[in-house]
Order: structure tokens, then C-alpha cells, then sequence
């Protein structure tokens, strides 16, 4: 790697740090039930990837079942079973039955909305830490090496 190319990887690393620290507090306005949405699924690795999955399956409309979501979570059957009763109850997921009793699911509305608002906010905030400029000049910079 040249010396420019080695600042602008530093200038990025330091531009998503600073994204990170404010992603972690989330400062933006939110309802109290998107509050609440926010705080489960940052409360652990695996109810962040339950989340997402289940957000993934609503936007595709490609519901998953509980053991897909076991392998692709990588956590017990039990602690999917928690989670999707957590995610029921409010009605965060849609938990559909077919005819052998078998549960697939998918994220409702409110939830995808959720995260169509940090994934917003996500852009919003990129921009103006410059990330666009930041990947363009090191796009740039390494199309000019080749």
C-alpha cells in the first residue's frame, strides 16, 4: 500500500469509529415502541443477528423457521424460542403455522421501519462524516496503481 492510500484507510477507520460512539448512544428521536425495539436487539450479539434476520426475511418476504434461524444465529433452540416469544408478544414478528404445526417468520411492519430509520440515520450520519469522499478519493487512489 502507498503512504496516501495508508492515510486515507486511517482517515476511514477513524471516520467509522466516530459512527460507531454516536450509533451507540442512537441519538435520534424515537417513538417509545421503537425505543424499545432499539434496546432488545442491542442487548446481545444474538438477538442484533435475530433481528436482522428477521428484518431480512420481512423486507424479502422469505420467511425463515426457528432452526434456520438456530444455524444462522448460532445459538440454542431454546434461546430462538425466547426470542421469538419476545418478538410475538409485541408483534414486532409474524409467526405463521402450516399444516404440520411447522413456524416460519418474519419481521411486521413497525420493525423494517425501524430499521429503514437507523439505516437513514446510519446515511445520513456517513455523509457527513464524509465516508463518500473518503471511499471515492480511495477508490481513485487505487485505480491509479493498477
Amino acid at each position: 500500500m502507498s503512504d496516501g492510500e495508508d492515510k486515507l484507510i486511517l482517515a476511514y477507520a477513524k471516520q467509522l469509529l466516530l459512527l460507531e460512539i454516536e450509533a451507540y448512544d442512537i441519538p435520534r428521536e424515537m417513538e417509545t415502541e421503537e425505543r424499545k425495539m432499539v434496546n432488545f436487539f442491542n442487548s446481545s450479539r444474538g438477538r442484533r443477528m435475530f433481528g436482522l434476520l428477521m428484518v431480512r426475511s420481512g423486507m424479502d418476504e422469505t420467511p425463515m423457521s426457528p432452526s434456520e434461524l438456530v444455524t444462522s444465529v448460532g445459538i440454542s433452540l431454546n434461546s430462538i424460542n425466547s426470542m421469538i416469544t419476545e418478538c410475538g408478544d409485541p408483534n414486532w414478528i409474524t409467526i405463521e403455522r402450516d399444516d404440520r404445526d411447522f413456524r416460519t417468520l418474519y419481521a411486521n411492519k413497525p420493525m423494517i421501519d425501524c430499521w429503514v430509520g437507523y439505516s437513514t440515520w446510519i446515511a445520513d450520519k456517513s455523509n457527513d462524516l464524509g465516508f463518500g469522499n473518503l471511499d471515492g478519493a480511495l477508490r481513485l487512489l487505487r485505480s491509479l496503481t493498477k
